[in-house]
Formats: structure tokens, sequence, C-alpha cells
């Protein structure tokens, strides 16, 4: 079939990355336009050297679809054309095959439809398979002129007016040549018209502008360079006069006072006392602008539920944007941004509440989903100007009460609820029901706390009303429930009413804010200020506390107590600091230890000088300190009985407590609910298949009675007891009175002959004791070649780590810090840190364990060593640390041992 083809016109794929083709088809076929069924050959190659494509082995066959009508302009890239808008599309498909033959050779019988009248088809000439996928295509354009079919695949050119001459050379030059002249005459006729036409413009034209340059020069049009010169003018006056506006109303006690005050005007809001009403200078005068209205949050109101994404609109497309006090309800599948990345596709409903003023947030969202899994129940907070929102935390104790049936301990009493709890009861379940709950109000409680530091309990009621109550003490006690803060506004003596006529009678838990001068007996401070705001706190039956905050940020506080209870006399407050730059700290902010009672102090990151365990957060962080203390140690500038509480920008919380004769600051403890649960699930140490041991007596079991008699070493060695628990291989490394010092002279050799997975360096007992006048040295001790270290602790240290290395590439090693403190410890335990920092190596705190701070560890001691039971807690103690170590360590122990 292939040989009884003539006239092919040839496509190759290849050449036509580099070059196109231009085809007078007048020989491939004799069509005309509006001929049917044109049969069209194409031979398909590829390659440089011209293969031909197997179309019946591929089951390929042809295909063609375009646009027939007129161009509008040539593609930029060169490829092609931009169609008219009225151009019509035409496609036709060999779907069966019937054209595809051999050599490459496909048989297109196009309809009548490509072949325009007038304009062009530009579309694409290509191959398909079975399934309809597109093997290849080429740009294609053809045009029928005089007859004449001229093809162009994959480049932007068809022939002219003047090429179409050329092409008609055979007997038709002379009739070219005169349907040409007679286009070029109209042309030059029309061109004579369009002269006289636009002379005749031209001369109307400078009539028109000299007239408008006339009014120019007069003055009665405004320039374009003078337009842009009012228009920034104005602008200026505008940000002028806005600058010099105040938001903050300042009052009066009449217009007469204030005409008095101002009698020239100033920019701003005015408030007169008696009529309530703000006024405005405009136009040289006083203007009344109405009634001066406040606006606050709406609490409550905003309940609402999403079922579609038609509905997901600001705010609510956002959980960090949700109105404070909503409740809002989503169907699973939305596209709802910052949902918590656990709780997977449910439908959920939010409650967010808390409290806004001005750019300060404090709020709580809560997020119940219907999973039926542990992960039903979410939540996070946010915090300052600009709030930020905490990471989501999840309350895996998550209940919900609608009958007593199912109510066992301890969720049976709110007394009993456990912290981190969050649970829903139906109103009359329970015996020690809320007091405030109506017969119809269900409400939710909120615990939280660890229950040694103190439990708060918050309670939401259905309609939206807050309760809160606190425990505390030894043995812990609950208070009475309080109502959560309530907030009044008051601009006009005509609002005001009892009790909010007398500070001395404001409610508990109640926020009021005036406009100065509103009161007979007014705050004695507010008229150092436009205004003030007053917090009530307190029960009355305990004591009452009122703190004010006046618009030129002052701040006073008093209390109230006594039988009968009598308001004290108001005091400045000046514990709330902020401190931003290591030049504005001074004493005695510059020590958290010694921060004053009842002082809120935020500090960037980094300060004050004191490692912290949320150090890293690079934000900073904000601690409180409660509690009067006592001592009873003259010269002891710590207080027991006081607590610090601390919130890092991240959302952590922590907390330590002082205590003792003299007292002292116990150590940080995590109260974040992530931070517990990273520690649900705790690793077997039998990973530490064969683990070596480097310490002291403390570390060899050394036993000594309290008269002097020593008993020497036992067996009661914490590496022993490990190794027994788990069927692991100890070696003993550690020697009585062992320093680093002596390690260092007398057992590197014993060292460099054992082979351990991993070693544990317990050093620094009689290092840190002032009897052994060990010098501590620094990180410039640590040589390339250890061998060279200085006989410090630090030169000695690195060089016990050094030799592991050489001997033990592969080995692994953690340090430990000091477990007894004989005068030292808070000059050599930071140096073990150092160490591990600089080597990389995990560093176990011991005193993150309180055991190592109690009364339980020195009462187990005799003759300044553990006694037998000692050693055993002791031990317990120790493989919990390392099993926290390797959870907080995961890059360095996932694959040891491999």
């Amino acid at each position: 079939m292939a040989n009884e083809i003539s006239n092919l016109i040839t496509f190759n794929t290849y050449k036509f990355e580099r070059g196109g083709l231009l085809v007078d088809m007048f020989n491939q076929f004799n069509a005309r336009v509006g001929d049917q069924g044109t049969e069209l050959a194409i031979q398909w190659e590829t390659s440089k050297t011209g293969t031909k494509i197997n179309l019946k082995e591929r089951e390929l066959h042809f295909f063609a679809a375009g646009s027939v009508g007129q161009y509008l302009e040539k593609l930029e890239d060169g490829t092609g054309f931009k169609m008219s808008a009225d151009a019509s599309t035409v496609e036709w498909e060999d779907k069966d095959g019937a054209g595809s033959l051999d050599d490459g050779i496909t048989v297109a019988k196009l309809p009548k439809q490509f072949f325009p009248q007038k304009g062009i088809f530009f579309g694409y000439f290509g191959l398909k398979d079975k399934q309809g996928n597109v093997f290849t295509s080429v740009n294609v354009w053809f045009r029928v002129l005089g007859g004449v079919p001229t093809m162009g695949a994959a480049i932007p050119y068809f022939v002219t007016e003047f090429d179409e001459v050329l092409e008609r050379c055979n007997g038709k030059i002379v009739d070219a040549l005169a349907e040409l002249r007679e286009k070029y005459q109209a042309e030059v006729k029309k061109n004579e018209d369009m002269s006289a036409e636009t002379r005749a413009a031209l001369s109307k034209l400078a009539d028109a502008v000299g007239a408008i340059q006339a009014q120019i020069d007069a003055g009665n049009v405004v320039t374009l360079v003078q337009h842009n010169r009012d228009i920034k003018s104005v602008s200026n006056m505008i940000t002028e006069k806005l600058a010099q506006m105040s938001m903050i109303p300042e009052a009066f006690e009449n217009l007469d006072s204030l005409k008095q005050t101002y009698p020239s005007g100033k920019t701003g809001i005015m408030v007169t006392i008696d009529t309530g009403h703000k006024w405005i200078w405009f136009n040289n005068a006083w203007n009344d602008c109405g009634i001066y209205q406040v606006a606050g949050d709406t609490s409550y109101n905003n309940d609402k539920f999403i079922a579609n994404n038609d509905d997901l609109r600001p705010p609510y497309d956002d959980l960090n944007s949700l109105p404070i006090n909503s409740t809002v309800t989503y169907v699973a599948g939305l596209e709802i941004q910052n949902i918590p990345s656990a709780m997977g596709n449910s439908n959920f409903t939010i409650h967010t509440y808390g409290t806004k003023q001005g750019g300060q947030i404090g709020a709580t969202q809560l997020l119940f989903t219907d999973s039926q899994d542990n992960y039903s129940c979410y939540y996070r907070t946010a915090w300052g100007s600009p709030a930020v929102w905490s990471e989501w935390q999840i309350s895996k104790d998550t209940k919900i009460f609608t009958e007593k049936k199912g109510i066992v301990a301890p969720y049976n009493s709110l007394d009993t609820l456990p912290a981190g709890s969050i649970v829903s009861y139906e109103p009359g379940l329970i015996d020690n029901d809320l007091p405030y709950t109506a017969a119809s109000q269900g409400y939710t409680v909120i615990t939280s706390g660890s229950g040694f530091a103190g439990k708060v309990q918050d309670v939401i009621l259905s309609n939206g009303t807050r309760y809160h109550r606190i425990s505390w003490g030894s043995p812990a006690t609950w208070s009475e429930w309080q109502a959560t803060s309530s907030s009044y506004v008051f601009v006009s003596k005509d609002d005001i009413k009892k009790p909010f006529d007398n500070l001395d009678t404001l409610p508990g838990n109640s926020t009021v804010t005036y406009v100065t001068g509103l009161l007979a007996a007014d705050f004695p401070f507010a008229d150092d200020s436009q205004g003030y705001t007053i917090t009530t706190n307190g029960n009355g039956f305990a004591g009452k506390v009122q703190t004010v905050t006046c618009t030129n940020k002052n701040r006073y506080y008093r209390l109230q107590w006594g039988s009968p209870a009598k308001w004290g006399d108001w005091q400045p407050v000046n514990s709330n600091h902020i401190f931003v730059s290591r030049d504005q700290l001074t004493a005695p902010y510059d020590n958290l230890d010694l921060l004053p009672s009842g002082s809120l102090v935020t500090y960037v990151s980094g300060l004050p000088n004191k490692e912290l365990p949320f150090e890293q957060d690079p934000n900073g962080y904000t601690i409180m300190t409660n509690g009067n203390g006592f001592t009873d140690t003259p010269d002891s500038e710590i207080k027991a009985g006081q607590v610090q509480i601390v919130v890092s920008a991240n959302g952590s919380l922590y907390h330590r407590i002082a205590w003792g004769s003299p007292a002292k600051w116990g150590d940080w403890q995590d109260d974040s609910y992530t931070s517990k649960m990273k520690y649900d699930n705790l690793p077997s140490l039998a990973i530490f298949n064969n683990f070596a041991v480097i310490g002291d007596s403390y570390s060899k079991g050394y036993v000594q009675k309290a008269d002097g008699t020593i008993l020497g070493e036992t067996s009661n060695k914490w590496g022993q007891f490990m190794a027994s628990q788990y069927g692991t291989t100890f070696t003993d490394l550690s020697v009585s009175g062992q320093n680093t010092r002596k390690f260092v002279e007398g057992y590197l050799d014993r060292l460099k002959q054992t082979k351990a997975e991993t070693y544990f360096i317990i050093l620094g007992i009689n290092d840190a004791s002032p009897d052994n006048n060990i010098e501590l040295g620094s990180l410039d001790d640590i040589k390339n070649d250890s061998s060279t270290n200085p006989q410090t602790f630090y030169g000695d240290y690195a060089r016990i780590i050094d030799t592991i290395k050489q001997t033990s590439p592969n080995s692994k090693i953690v340090l430990f810090t000091i477990m007894a403190d004989w005068g030292l410890r808070n000059k050599f335990d930071p140096a073990i840190k150092n160490i591990g920092k600089y080597y990389s190596l995990p560093v176990i705190n011991v005193l993150d364990d309180q055991y190592f701070s109690s009364p339980l560890f020195s009462t187990l001691q005799s003759g300044g060593h553990p006694t037998v039971p000692g050693y055993g807690i002791l031990a317990n103690h120790l493989m919990q640390l390392i099993q926290k170590c390797v959870i907080d360590n995961p890059d360095y122990f996932n694959f040891m041992g491999c």
C-alpha cells in the first residue's frame, strides 16, 4: 500500500525541534475549497536517520484538531497564531486506525470544514494510541488560495499576497498582477482621502489647543503638576491632624468647663460628665456629637453551626481568629486552618472564652470531637499583645455525664477530679454540685495543676457564666467558688448605680472603668490621669484586694481585712516589670531567687544570668512569685513558703517552691501536659547490654556507720542492681574516694582494656569537696592531644572521655552531675554540663529527680554515704533518670549497638 502512494508529506518530529516544514500541497491532492473527504498522506519519522514510526506495532492512529477562521497575530514564540474569537473548532480522528499503514504512513480523509473560504486553519496533526493518549503532535496551518493549498508545519509562516502571485505563476500571472494593481490603486486613493481628512482634523486640534493654553495662562485650568501638589498638601494636612488626635477621651464637668479649658479648641474627643455627650472642635466651635459610647466584647453570643465550605468565611475559617466567647460547631471535612494535627477527620465543637482589652488577649480554646478514641478533646491558650496561640494539647481525661448511672470515683465529686481533666455534667448529677447551677444549666469543669503545687478549677455553665476556685495548703482544701470577673464601663454620672457609686462597695471579681471625676469619693490618685480601671477580687469574708490601672499606666492597690472589715490605704504597685536588655536589670530583678513576693516579671530569653529549663524558648517567659514567706535565719535572702510559677512564650508551664532552714529554692518542675506524656512509656534498660560505670564511693556501694565504723564496699552498687534487674553485663570502674585526677593517674590503663557498649561517668563528688583543692579550669584546658591537658577538672574529665573515644569509638558515653553536695556543686555541675555540650554528649542532671534534694535522701545516709536501703532507692532513681535520658536524646540512642 505504501508503494502505491506518491506525493507523501513527511513529518520528522526530531527535525521539527530544530526547524519547520513548508509544503506546496498542489501535487499531493487536488482539493478545492469546500471539498469533502480529501485524502492527505503523511509519513511519520523520528530521529536523525529518519526512522519510520511503526504505527501498527504501537497501535497508533492519526488525529487532527484546530480552529478555522481569521487570525489576530502570530505567537511571540514563533510556533503558531492567535485565532480570532469567532473562529470555529474542527476535529477529525481515525479512531479505528483504518488509515494507519506500513512505513509510518497515515492516510487522513479530512472533512470540508478544514478548508476555509477565508482565513486559515491552525491546529495540530498528530498520533494517538488506542487509549487516546497523544504519542506525538505537530503545530500545523494551511489554507487554499486560488486553488493552491499550502501547509506549514512547526513554523509560523504562510504565503503573503506577493507570494501568492508566485504560487499562481502557472498561467495566472497576468490575472494576479491585475488584481494586485487594483488593490494598490485602491489603497493609494484611500490614503489620499485620509490625508485630506487628517489635515482638516489637525487644523481643528490646533485651534482647540490654543484655546486650552489660553485658559491655563489665565489660571482657569489646573495643571497636573499643580493638582498633584494640591493633593499632597491635603494629604499632609490630614496626616498631621490624625497624628494630633487622641482616641482617649478627656472628661469635663460640663460644657462651660470644657470651653474654659480649651477656648480655642483642641484636637480629640471631649466628654462632658453632666450629659455624657462627646464634643469635637470643628469650624472654630465645640460641636455636640451625641452620647459617648464605648464598644465592649459580647459574651457568649457567637454560636454558629457550619456544615459546608460555602459558609466558611472569616473569622470562622481559622481557629486562631474565632471571636472571644464563642461556640462554633463544624462538620468534618471542612477546609479550616489551625486545627489540631492529630485530630483526623471528625465533627467537632470548639469553645473560645476569655477576655480582650485593646490588643491584649487572654483566652482558652476547648475543642471536642465526636471521635471514639483517646484523642477526643484538645485545649490551648493565647496570651499577650499580640496574642499567640500555644500548641494544641491532648486531654486524655475527658468525660461527659448525662446520668448518675455511669459516674464513679473520682468523677463523683468535683473535689476529687484529677488534674488535667475536662468533665461535663448535666445539672443535679453529683452531691456537691455547683451552688450556682440552676436546674436547667449543665456545666463543664476544667481542672488544672499538679496537685502538689495546687489546683485550679474553672467552670463554664451552658449559659456562658463562669466560676473558679483554688485548692491549696497542707492538707489541701478547696476555696469557695467565685464568679469570674464581670466588666463595666462608666462615662456618665447618670449611668452609675449602686454598688458602683462607691469604690468601697464594688462587688468581688468585678472590673470597672471610670472616667475621672464621676465619683464623689474618687480614687485619690485619679487626677493624674483621664480615667482608670479598678479590679476587685475576693469574697469579702476572707478579705478583698483592689488594683487600679490608670490611663497613664500607673498602678495602685489596697486590701480589705479585719472584723469589721476595713479598706487599707492605697499603695503604688511597682512589681510588674518587662526586661528586654541586660542593661535594664537591677537588683532584685537580676536574680530569680530574690524576686519580691507579689511580683510579675517578664524576661526576654537569656535574662537574667541563670540557667533555666525553658531558656531555649526564643521569645522569653513570665515569672510570678507568690507568698509572703518567712525565714528564721537573719542573713537568708530567700524566704521559705514562696512559690514561683513560670509560663514560657511557647506555652510551657513550670513551678518551684522555696522551703527549708535556711530556705532554698527547689528544682523547676515541668507542669506542661505534653512533658508529662513524654515519660508515660519509658524504655527497658536492657538496651544497655554491656555497660561500665566510672564513679566514686556512691557508685562503689561504700557503707559507713554513724560512729565512724567503716564497713567498706558492698555489693550494693547501683550498676549491679541495674545489671541484675535487666540481665545485662556490668563492668565496675568505680573507686572509693576517687576524683578525676586520681582516675587519670591510676586507672586510664584499665579503662583502655575495657570494651563496653556504654560508659556512665558519675564523678565529681570528691572533686567538689573544698578539702581536695581541685582546680576547676575551663574549656580552654581541652586540647587536641588530651595527654597535654592541664591538671584541672576540665582537663582531666576531658582526658577520660578522649580515652574512651580512642579505644571504643562506637561506644556511647553518658555524664552525670554530682549526687551529693560537699560545698562546691554550684561550680562543678555547670562544668560537667559544659563538657557535655563540648563533646555533644547527654548529661543527666540528678537534681531533675526531686529525691536527690529531698529529706529522705539525707535520712537514708550514714557517715556521709547511703545506707543499704539508701543504695537500693538511689539505684531506682538513677535508672529512671537514665530511661528519661534515652527519651530526651533519641538521635543519640536510636541506633546504639547496631
